[in-house]
């Protein structure tokens, strides 16, 4: 059942254009750190048979990464940007154990869920000519696994905030303006997270989510430090929201799956 379930590609397509520019942002905070690293910096290899900060070329690495971005939110060879994008972190990751971050890992994975979701079949360079080949459709599933991995996010990020050293509010008083009050934001981060998590799952909380999340990516971005850290992040998140929004419903019998799918191919073009 879920893997022939086929949706239109517009949610997708808008999310792949999302996910591209937050990888793009992503890499270019990812290069700075390599830049630092390789400038006289204290390394911490991975592994001595690993490839090391210093045998990566700055330059060669991120022109790669922009350009393997440009091309997928283009739509341009998609499914082989998006394995790009996704090597390109890996041997970041790799080199030094100072350019892991889980936003960094979340990046990875999500790339290769866009690469076998078809999200070049709208909103992408001759995307008409992608359609015109079959049904217009793509199938819902590697959505799933978009969105499945979104929650865990939410979840891990929120459970893993409970425990005492977070709940002081010593870490967002080190981040953000004297007046916001620290300990009590604290203590509300971690159950908006849980909710947002879990609220993706079920129909009448998906919606909610979906703005309780955009309340908490925004405020983050404007009372934290790191502006370009928590924005990639947020576009990360938010490249899955349209395929929440969209969240399609499940035919019961072979008339109701005929029924939907010609609802599905009204909405492609």
């Amino acid at each position: 059942m879920l893997t022939s379930l086929r949706v239109a590609p517009r949610p997708v397509a808008l999310g792949r254009v999302l996910f591209a520019i937050g990888a793009l942002l992503t890499c270019y905070e990812g290069g700075g750190f390599l830049n630092h690293l390789q400038k006289d910096r204290i390394t911490t290899p991975v592994s001595d048979w690993l490839p090391q900060a210093a045998d990566v070329s700055l330059a060669a690495w991120f022109l790669t990464m922009a350009v393997a971005c440009v091309l997928l939110a283009l739509g341009i060879l998609a499914p082989l940007s998006a394995l790009t994008i996704a090597a390109g972190n890996v041997l970041l990751m790799a080199t030094d154990q100072q350019l892991y971050s889980n936003h960094r890992f979340f990046l990875v994975v999500l790339c290769l869920w866009f690469a076998i979701a078809r999200a070049d079949r709208a909103w992408a360079v001759r995307a008409k000519v992608r359609r015109d080949a079959g049904d217009g459709l793509v199938p819902w599933w590697p959505q799933l696994l978009l969105v499945a991995t979104l929650s865990a996010c939410y979840l891990f990020a929120g459970l893993s905030k409970a425990n005492p050293e977070f709940l002081s509010g010593d870490l967002i008083a080190s981040l953000s303006p004297d007046w916001v009050p620290a300990q009590a934001t604290a203590w509300l981060t971690v159950p908006t997270e849980i909710a947002i998590g879990l609220g993706l799952w079920w129909r009448r909380t998906r919606r909610p989510a979906l703005l309780l999340g955009v309340l908490l990516h925004v405020s983050i971005v404007a009372l934290l430090g790191a502006p370009l850290v928590f924005s990639a992040f947020a576009l990360l998140c938010f490249a899955s929201y349209p395929l929440v929004w969209t969240w399609p419903t499940f035919p019961a019998g072979p008339e109701d799956q005929a029924e939907a799918a010609a609802i599905q191919r009204s909405n492609v073009a």
